[in-house]
């Protein structure tokens, strides 16, 4: 039985952190994300079975990530989180295209509880593999594929590629990717440039066509076309 991958979308460190623990004792595997753009990105990657989403994340806040999660045709139940008990909240909540409403604070196995009901009426499905141009991703098995030809990752490798191929072929932010390699505690080095170019080495070099493009002053992008590189 696959296991089912839930991301967890709140800039609340210790709420991520003790949902997160609770979740895989569960038996869940678990991601996060601390802002709404973030969270976009990596529902995106249509590797979730379900996404818990805080009403007052940054950036973008929670209503207009469903609505947008909507409006790309991304069906992944989304149970949204808050503090605000009003009825026009948990309405709003609802049509902007959230499956459930969980008030905050809430006890962990409610939680659990309203998390398993919503996926027993979905069905739960987890899409395994992402795919840009001749690249694809293989998220069960942690590697990747090219004309044929299998790529082995390094985990730090693995994880800017699954965040870039999610949110291809927009570009995602130095931030964004450090986030998703170490979490809430990036090193202080330029860590990410080195990493970036190790997975250049293993996904581009070997053939004709390049697939990760970086955006000066802004991030890198994984997309197939033939612009001109930056290093």
């Amino acid at each position: 039985m696959q296991t089912k991958r839930i991301l967890i979308a709140d800039d609340n460190d210790d709420l991520r952190a003790s949902v997160g623990a609770f979740l895989k004792l569960k038996g869940y595997e678990c991601e996060t994300a601390s802002d709404g753009r973030m969270a976009i990105a990596q529902a995106r990657s249509g590797a979730f079975s379900l996404i818990i989403l805080d009403v007052g994340i940054p950036d973008i806040d929670g209503f207009e990530v469903c609505r947008t999660l909507r409006s790309d045709g991304i069906s992944v139940p989304v149970l949204m989180l808050t503090a605000r008990d009003e009825v026009e909240d948990r309405v709003r909540g609802l049509e902007s295209g959230a499956d459930d409403y969980l008030i905050k604070p809430f006890s962990l196995r409610e939680l659990a509880a309203r998390i398993g009901a919503i996926l027993r009426r979905s069905g739960g499905e987890v899409t395994d593999t992402l795919s840009v141009g001749p690249l694809t991703l293989h998220l069960d098995r942690c590697t990747a594929e090219r004309e044929g030809k299998e790529i082995r990752l390094t985990p730090t490798s693995f994880a800017i590629l699954k965040a870039l191929m999610s949110a291809s072929p927009a570009v995602v932010s130095r931030a964004s990717l450090e986030q998703a390699v170490w979490g809430d505690c990036p090193p202080d080095s330029d860590a990410l440039r080195t990493a970036v170019w190790a997975l250049r080495n293993s996904v581009d070099r070997p053939f004709a066509e390049k697939l990760i493009h970086t955006a000066p002053g802004f991030g890198w992008c994984v997309k197939q076309d033939k612009e001109q590189e930056h290093d």
